[in-house]
């Protein structure tokens, strides 16, 4: 009988040792991971310049807090933001980036820089400020006069009114936390 207490006391020793082992081993693991876990998560937020941003952008969060900034990247499951300005953006300054998950964020709105938005404003609305010409040609000259006379003022301002909306114009997008949506938002941007 003894001899039996013995060997089952042995045996729970040796299940003690060995748990415990195995927990020394695994926090050996993490420990020996630990650069490596930080460096994967470092190289997401740190900044690389090489890229050259295209729009600013405003979230709304879900509980109505607003982030701003540059965007920088996308990736399947977040947005990720300079909070600096162009400005900033180009200095290098190392401000950390903003990394939000698309299932807090409410809508985001964007505005695209570039004189690629103005002069497709000016376009519209000198179109806009033609169509008076086009219009009168249609229904016979003695109205296409009339239209030209029109013209002469609707053109340069359709010109001014279309570039000023072009400059100022936002692209909102309500996300809502739906990946879906999160998806769309992210083709229109890539484009």
């Amino acid at each position: 009988m003894v001899a039996y207490l013995k060997t089952i006391f042995k045996i729970i020793v040796l299940k003690k040792i060995i748990l415990v082992w195995l927990i020394l081993k695994k926090n050996i693991q993490l420990i020996l991971l630990y650069p490596l876990i930080t460096t994967c998560v470092n190289a997401q937020v740190n900044i690389t310049f090489t890229s050259t941003p295209r729009h600013t952008i405003t979230i709304y969060t879900l509980n109505n807090n607003a982030k701003d900034g540059i965007l920088t990247q996308t990736s399947d499951t977040a947005v990720f933001i300079y909070p600096g300005n162009f400005r900033e953006w180009k200095q290098r300054k190392k401000i950390p980036i903003n990394v939000t998950p698309f299932t807090i964020i409410e809508k985001i709105e964007t505005k695209q820089k570039g004189v690629k938005k103005v002069i497709k404003g000016m376009l519209i609305g000198a179109g806009i400020g033609l169509a008076p010409v086009l219009v009168g040609s249609i229904f016979g000259p003695s109205t296409a006069e009339g239209g030209a006379y029109v013209s002469l003022v609707a053109v340069p301002l359709g010109t001014i009114v279309g570039a000023v909306i072009g400059a100022t114009s936002k692209k909102r997008f309500q996300i809502r936390g739906d990946k879906i949506k999160f998806q769309r938002f992210r083709n229109k941007v890539k484009k």
